[in-house]
């Protein structure tokens, strides 16, 4: 490789590890551009990787990086790429001033800025379109329709997807899910990251579009079953009288959230109409604010059935039946699995048999 060929790869591959930050951390483009040599530590008895920098919007206590003041919990990948960024960087800064090879790059104690990275990603794109993706066969990027890619658009796009993931923090396959989980209950909980002032706003903005959504369904006559199908139905409906309200922080849609009117979640196979003194996944230790999916119970009188959880679960049933018919299946999973498909035929035949 020719040392011209060197210096553009040696950005594009800064980029890379850029989004890849950026984007699975949660973190502002400033605090990823500002990140130093040695910013990485490893729990391995809480199984978890901190990111320490310098926080851009906390109070002058925990401004600058220290041991004590851990912001982010980031995951293997995040790490790999700020690992790969220390092997590039000539100083301490991961992010040097000026492009490879130059003397602002080798010298200058300053970091990237904003909008030289926005010309970084710009210039990946193009690179990964017309050379990288033929070749790992993999689908080009394509043009967004509301705006340019940019480093501030990864923040508030992880909190889009980690929020409208089903299953929620529980949901410890999904990508998604696992990251919140480490986010939320590990330092980054506890930690004036903000990131999850994000997570708030994106939870509001989902609950408002699905109540809207609701509402237009059960205009359509949309059928609902279940114990709590009347509850379901009332909220909806009182929920549309909302007159709104202008949200300038997270406390205020923490508030919002908190409206009776929509506590209504939407998981994999049922509705949750929460109401805590009845929820049968409340332990008696926790003060829950929603539903715990993973303590979900079957015979809990919040429970409801919308036509959509209706054909889900007929989907989940014939899925159900065929693993079945395997006859490997441990005899204590076999039963399970019988108990499970009982309780959902109970559901779809109650839905029917009650449809108007």
């Amino acid at each position: 490789m020719e040392t011209s060929e060197l210096r553009p790869l040696i950005r594009h591959i800064t980029t890379a590890c850029f989004i890849v930050i950026a984007y699975l951390s949660g973190m502002r483009v400033g605090e990823v551009l500002n990140l130093r040599r040695g910013c990485v530590t490893r729990d391995p008895k809480l199984d978890l990787i901190f990111l320490s920098g310098h926080q851009l919007k906390t109070t002058p206590q925990r401004a600058e990086r220290s041991p004590a003041t851990i912001p982010w919990v980031i995951n293997a990948q995040g790490a790999q790429a700020i690992a790969i960024l220390e092997d590039l960087a000539p100083s301490a800064t991961l992010f040097p001033f000026g492009h490879f090879g130059t003397a602002n790059w080798l010298r200058s104690p300053r970091t990237r800025t904003k909008n030289s990275l926005a010309d970084d990603v710009h210039a990946f794109i193009t690179w990964f379109n017309t050379t990288i993706a033929d070749t790992v066969d993999h689908p080009t990027i394509g043009e967004d329709e509301h705006g340019p890619i940019t480093g501030v658009r990864l923040r508030r796009t992880l909190a889009w997807h980690i929020v409208r993931r089903p299953g929620g923090t529980i949901a410890g396959a999904n990508q998604y899910g696992h990251l919140f989980t480490r986010m939320t209950h590990g330092y980054a909980g506890q930690a004036d990251a903000g990131f999850l002032d994000e997570i708030t706003f994106e939870q509001f903005l989902l609950r408002t579009e699905q109540l809207h959504d609701d509402h237009q369904r059960l205009t359509r006559r949309e059928h609902v079953s279940g114990p709590a199908a009347d509850t379901y139905r009332h909220r909806v409906r009182e929920g549309q009288r909302f007159n709104g309200v202008t949200l300038t922080s997270a406390a205020q849609a923490n508030t919002a959230l908190s409206n009776p009117d929509l506590q209504i979640h939407h998981g994999a196979l049922l509705t949750c109409v929460w109401r805590p003194e009845t929820a049968a996944c409340q332990a008696p230790t926790n003060d829950e604010n929603g539903p715990v999916w993973a303590r979900c119970r079957l015979n809990c009188s919040n429970i409801a059935y919308t036509e959509r959880d209706i054909t889900e679960l007929r989907n989940h049933v014939t899925k159900l039946r065929t693993d079945l018919d395997l006859q490997v299946l441990p005899l204590p999973l076999h039963r399970r699995l019988h108990e499970r498909l009982t309780e959902h035929d109970r559901a779809i035949h109650a839905h029917e048999s009650t449809r108007p």
